[in-house]
């Protein structure tokens, strides 16, 4: 039976992504992202969040991502789920061709720095 392996998240990113060269002209780039959920358990509104590490390998997303992502922006990333044993932690991992990263909002420092929300045309 055929299993499909596909995550999506909105979040705001932690820090600037972080582009590292992983042999053979292949780069990856890292980033994190903090999702927060309503605790249920709790008497008041209180929110808990979580952190995702976020690994990009498409190299078109690399560069839009490292250009134009700054900590603090509202994004969406959609991609596959991969454990690592040697640090035994889930990592989003957005791959040729279905993943997707898109900037849903800027952050207000990002805006105050006159930052562009997307690539120029041409």
């Amino acid at each position: 039976m055929y299993r499909m392996n596909r995550v999506s998240l909105v979040g705001t990113t932690v820090a600037q992504p972080q582009i590292y060269d992983v042999g053979g002209n292949k780069r990856l780039m890292v980033m994190d992202v903090i999702t927060e959920i309503l605790d249920a358990n709790c008497d008041q509104e209180s929110f808990r969040q979580h952190l995702h590490k976020i690994a990009v390998e498409e190299p078109l997303l690399i560069e839009y991502a490292h250009s134009f992502i700054l900590p603090g922006d509202l994004v969406f990333v959609e991609g596959q789920l991969e454990h690592l044993t040697k640090d035994s932690e889930t990592w989003i991992v957005v791959t040729e061709p279905h993943g997707l990263l898109h900037l849903l909002s800027r952050s207000v420092q990002s805006r105050k720095k006159g930052v562009a929300a997307f690539p120029p045309n041409g």
